[in-house]
């Protein structure tokens, strides 16, 4: 039974003793490796390799973007990059989800220091605006044109993986959407 087969006979309730084994949000490998990963250097530090030493069967990540099929579900239209405010110290802008975010400047290391000032949905009086100009289903933006589209069709088609889409976190959108306090108190 191919990685396919069992998925959909694991989701349909046909075969709930043996559910797929996957893995998600693997990376940074070579924080792992640091920290006692066993890798001897012998092959690339690569998505086979995780598949090869977890025992995963497939691996649907940010990091590789392999399996994953080429959808946008964020907001499309999405609002425009705009800088607020800039200092020597930090930058103020909204982002594609709406947030007004404070950035600190000094960038010492891959962590960046935000702070989020102002959300795009405050709540029932927004979300009229919100959803007709930024939840557009329709949006030629998320989806690749038709050639592309058939291309994947095709090369899926003889797959015995199983394809996705990368959905985000259903708590994560909308606490860009409307803050952590806002979605706290939605909730």
């Amino acid at each position: 039974m191919t990685q396919r087969e069992r998925y959909h006979k694991f989701f349909n309730g046909q075969n709930s003793a043996d559910m797929p084994l996957w893995g998600d949000w693997v990376a940074p490998y070579d924080n792992w490796i640091k920290q006692g990963l066993p890798y001897d250097g012998s092959r690339p530090k690569d998505r086979n390799y995780m598949l090869d030493h977890f025992g995963f069967e497939g691996i649907y990540s940010i990091y590789w973007g392999t399996g994953r099929l080429p959808v946008n579900i964020g907001l499309m239209p999405h609002f425009e990059y705009e800088i607020l405010d800039r200092t020597a110290q930090y930058i103020v802008y909204r982002n594609g989800d709406g947030l007004v975010v404070k950035e600190m400047r000094d960038k010492q290391s891959s962590l960046v220091t935000q702070q989020y000032i102002d959300h795009a949905l405050h709540g029932s009086i927004d979300w009229q605006d919100f959803r007709d100009n930024h939840l557009d289903p329709h949006h030629p933006a998320r989806y690749p044109d038709a050639a592309r589209w058939a291309e994947i069709a095709e090369g899926c088609r003889d797959r015995d993986w199983v394809c996705t889409i990368d959905a985000g976190s259903f708590y994560g959108h909308m606490r860009n959407w409307m803050s952590v306090e806002g979605i706290s108190v939605a909730m």
